[in-house]
């Protein structure tokens, strides 16, 4: 058994009262904070600072009294880690990133929507926010609040017309979908390659047998689909999900049924979701395989208009994939039902 430490920031940027956090697109496809290894004769704050740098190119402050200590274990080569990783609370003086070439892409999110887009440590980031709203905030007089609303009711007209928040948050949604996607693809392909006998899902349900089955990212106990069928061509096509404690992992029971855990090393250590992840709205994956040909094909719905069909950075209809109002992804992609959105 091994022991590793490691170190990392929530790095926020602070303009008045406005608030932004940092979030790397990891090569996995997971956002998370910046961080990484100790070295040797490192202490926690020095490879914090010296990760940020490497990774960002961003001076950071750390602000005191915030600290927090997470400790996880994974199988890597066959021999079994255990692994410390400390997070401090790090002030940007500027949101100019330079990224490295560990990470996809970055984004500057306010609280609620890194809370929504961030793979894992979300309730490090929801301490980091409640840590920094005890240390921001003051009381106002009257004449500043009238001054406040003052400034609000002149601006709201022209900074509605020259910013769109909508849509920026649904191409920083979209932009996960398309990571998530890539690094399922990446996985489920490490996986058939490494495999001698690979299995991609239950027996009798590949699109090729007797109970054609989708595989959906959305927990039952959110949205409960399993009674419903769905016909395209010829065939009637079954749902199967998981719960919500179960439908994120990687063992064969979340709601993509691969296992990754037996692999020695695991390509993804959890399966990633939609951000929405609701039926109703037309937004969550999906999964199909077909056994005979141990292929598969994985599908997420856009919502940036720019990247749907015809859109100025399309990119439903250039994927390879027979539907070109919907991303897909695998080996064969003309196994999932084009009616399914």
């Amino acid at each position: 058994m091994k022991r590793e430490s490691s170190a990392g920031a929530i790095v926020f940027y602070q303009k008045g009262a406005k608030r932004e956090y940092l979030l790397l697109n990891y090569l996995g496809g997971h956002w998370d904070f910046p961080k990484g290894h100790m070295e040797l004769h490192e202490n926690p704050i020095k490879t914090t600072l010296r990760e940020i740098k490497e990774e960002t190119g961003l001076d950071v402050k750390i602000i005191k009294g915030f600290e927090r200590k997470i400790t996880y274990s994974f199988k890597h080569r066959n021999e079994f880690i255990i692994k410390d990783v400390i997070f401090y609370l790090a002030q940007a003086k500027t949101q100019k990133v330079r990224l490295s070439e560990e990470h996809k892409g970055y984004v500057w999110l306010p609280y609620e929507k890194a809370f929504e887009l961030i793979t894992f440590n979300k309730e490090i980031l929801k301490d980091a926010e409640e840590f920094l709203r005890r240390k921001f905030t003051r009381g106002f007089t009257l004449i500043e609040i009238l001054v406040v609303i003052a400034m609000i009711l002149i601006l709201f007209s022209i900074t509605t017309q020259i910013f769109k928040p909508t849509v920026y948050l649904t191409k920083a949604r979209d932009s996960k979908r398309i990571a998530d996607l890539k690094a399922l693809e990446i996985a489920l392909n490490t996986y058939l390659n490494v495999t001698s006998s690979p299995n991609l899902g239950p027996i009798n349900k590949g699109v090729d047998e007797t109970s054609p089955t989708i595989f959906i990212s959305i927990p039952f106990d959110k949205e409960d689909l399993r009674n419903q069928t769905l016909v395209w061509g010829s065939k009637t096509y079954y749902f199967s999900q998981a719960s919500s404690t179960e439908f994120f992992k990687n063992n064969g029971q979340g709601w993509l049924p691969v296992n990754l855990s037996a692999l020695p090393y695991q390509p993804l250590f959890a399966y990633p979701y939609d951000p929405i992840n609701s039926y109703q709205n037309k937004l969550f994956y999906s999964y199909v395989f077909k056994r005979a040909s141990s292929t598969f094909e994985i599908n997420a719905n856009l919502e940036y208009e720019g990247y749907k069909y015809q859109g100025n950075e399309d990119k439903t209809s250039i994927d390879g994939g027979d539907n070109q109002n919907i991303l897909e992804i695998g080996n064969d992609k003309t196994l999932m039902p084009n009616n399914l959105y």
